[in-house]
């Protein structure tokens, strides 16, 4: 009997422990349950922000934690890298319309870089020239009672009142903007705005009176996101054509390739034409427009593909890579887009 209640015990109490478990897991579940149903109806409730950033902010600290290990230490920048005056006059200027609503907008990779900005057949990306030191690119955040409200802003003053300008503002007024800008006496570009969240022609400024005629435009959004990168081209003409079963890609000043359908399938495999000039410079390779057998091109040593994945020029796809040297092209991560 003794050895009959002992087992009767042991076999009691793992039920409790049991029974505690899972009462301990129902309390845990409750406590997330409690934390993440706000942030899930914050994220749906508020556009202006990016869903999984707003889960993030809101949640625990696990996720602060590990973004917080990925960042690492930030040290002091020198005084080169603070100077004031830094944008260049001459910015690129994409309007909302002009992008191609049915080609994925790109991502930034890791290195908050953003690849070329697919536009619509026929679009080109066309510049503005500002007065000198006048472009401006602000960004302020503020923690409300639930999240941070986030303010964009650029600016740019121009000379005169030109036809065209005038034209501009009377057409344009409220209407969304990418915005693509050079620091002066770099190559590095960056880029403000996006389909989803461009920057908004909010205002407008153009004074006619005895000390100068000038115009001033004034940006506004409320995307998540500080500049990036912008990797991509600056598209200002047609791309030039892979002629029918090349294998070779042949290098002009032209950023864009666009491949030709052909009687069967082919590889481009080599590349020409690349001078000294051309090194860190970023190509776009379009796929064919129209028909079948569209050109691959596989990893090999002239074309370094992430992953060694081939990739297929079929209608609507794209790849971006940056030319290393005179025989060495790598692709650029985020920037390939395969149908």
């Amino acid at each position: 009997m003794k050895a009959i209640n002992a087992k009767q015990r042991a076999w009691s109490d793992r039920k409790v422990a049991q029974a505690l478990g899972r009462a301990r897991t129902r309390f845990v579940l409750i406590l997330a349950l409690l934390f993440a149903l706000p942030a899930i109806s914050f994220a749906v409730s508020d556009p202006t922000r990016d869903n999984i950033k707003i889960a993030a902010e809101i949640g625990g600290s696990g996720t602060a934690l590990a973004g917080m290990s990925l960042i690492g230490n930030i040290s002091e920048g020198n005084p080169r890298e603070s100077a004031g005056n830094f944008i260049n006059i001459r910015i690129q200027l994409i309007a909302r319309e002009q992008v191609d609503p049915d080609s994925p907008f790109p991502t930034p990779n890791a290195n908050r870089e953003l690849g070329t900005i697919p536009l619509l057949t026929g679009e080109y990306m066309h510049y503005f020239e500002g007065i000198n030191n006048s472009p401006e690119d602000n960004a302020t955040g503020e923690m409300g009672e639930l999240t941070v409200d986030r303010t964009n802003t650029f600016s740019i003053s121009m000379t005169g009142q030109p036809a065209k300008l005038l034209d501009f503002i009377e057409q344009y007024a409220g209407k969304g903007f990418i915005i693509i800008y050079r620091e002066n006496e770099s190559t590095d570009h960056y880029v403000r705005g996006s389909y989803d969240k461009p920057m908004m022609l909010k205002s407008y400024d153009a004074k006619k009176g005895k000390e100068a005629k000038v115009v001033t435009l004034t940006f506004e959004g409320k995307g998540y996101h500080l500049p990036l990168k912008y990797v991509g081209s600056i598209v200002t003409a047609a791309p030039d054509t892979i002629s029918a079963g090349a294998t070779d890609l042949a290098i002009t000043d032209n950023p864009q390739y666009r491949m030709s359908a052909h009687s069967s399938s082919v590889a481009i495999a080599t590349v020409s034409g690349i001078a000294a000039a051309d090194y860190g410079r970023t190509i776009d390779i379009l796929g064919i427009a129209s028909g079948v057998n569209p050109p691959t091109i596989a990893d090999n040593t002239v074309f370094v593909l992430i992953d060694g994945a081939t990739f297929t020029g079929n209608i609507g796809s794209r790849i971006s890579f940056r030319i290393l040297d005179d025989e060495t092209l790598v692709e650029i991560e985020g920037s390939r887009y395969q149908t």
